[in-house]
């Protein structure tokens, strides 16, 4: 969770309907000396939301830094980020574990687990976007184990009418137990599987206690289709490569394929998209090949109708132009999945870091080495 302070701090809005009318919006201030912290939510419907405490009655919570209010506010702004109405949120118990912000068109809504005699319980507070509570504490569904928040996805289909959340459940000597939730916009439950096979793994985690739920434009290993369907891109089980998982949400039965790996290659990121138009998925992981310049993109394309991959492609790459192969500058690189689109890599420099690379790049002979030989360079 990303924590704001200072003296006095303002919300800020840019609206962007046409470069001819750029226009930005300020807040009321947020006085430093009324609150210790705070974080934007996001937008319901046409009202903006923002979490704050004070940090008197705390609570230590999971993978979260220091202390926090055991009772937030929830701070809510109209389109013109006037504030309207401060809230109480819902009580920091000792017993939570996680909770989850959910913005709809009509409605926001904070789904909280709580863990309690070896069960998990999912408990959600609805409220109507200018911040009405409509329902409080109802509890959804459980489940039948206990485990830290860490081992929880919560997703959301793109036209947000399909929620899912995903328990892992540890197991002894074994891959864990995969629980699979799966609710409409109203938390009424539709269907709800288990599936247990030695090839399934948890493929990414939710650190924050503070969450949101995994939405199509996320990048992320796990995507959610309108249909209920759900994509995962994790380790195969079997050896250095990954498999695509599809699961179609109506029982157990499911289907993976394997995506090759280089065998000299070491994984950085991955990134999956789901078209839901087309009823297909695409997974992209990225590699790097011995020197952190050189990459290696592999590409798989699949139809969710066949169950099937339909296209696979490897793409190799020097990120720099001509022989080099060190990024002296380089700051932080992104891999992103854009849907229908491919992939795109990121690289942001200016801030350096000149032993980042260093036990990477190990010594080397530019003109012999076939790695770079053999890498398409990007002029």
């Amino acid at each position: 969770m990303r924590r704001m302070t200072g003296y006095m701090t303002v919300l800020l809005i840019f609206c962007i309907n046409n470069l001819a009318a750029q226009r930005v919006l300020y807040s009321p201030v947020i006085n430093y000396y009324q609150t210790d912290h705070f974080e934007p939510i996001g937008k319901a419907g046409n009202h903006y939301w923002l979490q704050r405490y004070r940090g008197k009655k705390t609570i230590k919570v999971p993978a979260t830094p220091g202390l926090i209010d055991k009772q937030p506010f929830f701070d809510i702004y109209d389109s013109r980020l006037n504030l309207i109405r401060t809230i109480n949120a819902p009580l920091i118990t000792d017993s939570s574990i996680k909770e989850y912000f959910i913005c709809g068109n009509n409605c926001f809504d904070q789904l909280t687990l709580l863990a309690s005699a070896k069960k998990t319980f999912f408990s959600v507070n609805r409220y109507t976007t200018d911040g009405e509570l409509v329902s409080e504490n109802k509890i959804i569904d459980s489940l039948p184990f206990e485990e830290s928040g860490n081992s929880f996805l919560l997703l959301r289909s793109e036209n947000k009418r399909r929620i899912l959340l995903l328990g892992f459940e540890s197991v002894p000597s074994s891959a864990p137990r995969v629980h699979a939730l799966l609710f409409n916009e109203n938390w009424e439950l539709l269907l709800s599987n288990v599936y247990h096979h030695r090839y399934l793994s948890q493929p990414q985690i939710q650190t924050d206690f503070f969450n949101y739920p995994i939405e199509h434009f996320n990048n992320s290993t796990v995507k959610l289709a309108d249909s209920g369907e759900w994509m995962m891109v994790a380790i195969s089980g079997r050896n250095q490569n990954y498999s695509l998982f599809h699961f179609n949400s109506r029982d157990t039965a499911f289907a993976y394929n394997e995506i090759k790996l280089p065998p000299s290659s070491s994984v950085e990121d991955i990134a999956l998209s789901v078209d839901n138009e087309n009823e297909d998925a695409t997974a992209g992981i990225l590699s790097r090949i011995r020197y952190s310049a050189l990459k290696s993109v592999e590409i798989v394309r699949y139809s969710l109708p066949q169950r099937e991959i339909y296209y696979d492609s490897s793409f190799r790459f020097n990120t720099l132009v001509a022989d080099d192969i060190k990024n002296n500058s380089l700051y932080s690189e992104n891999f992103v999945g854009v849907s229908g689109g491919g992939f795109m890599l990121l690289k942001e420099y200016g801030k350096g870091h000149p032993d980042m690379f260093s036990a990477m790049d190990s010594s080397y002979n530019i003109k012999k080495d076939r790695e770079i030989m053999f890498a398409n360079n990007i002029k």
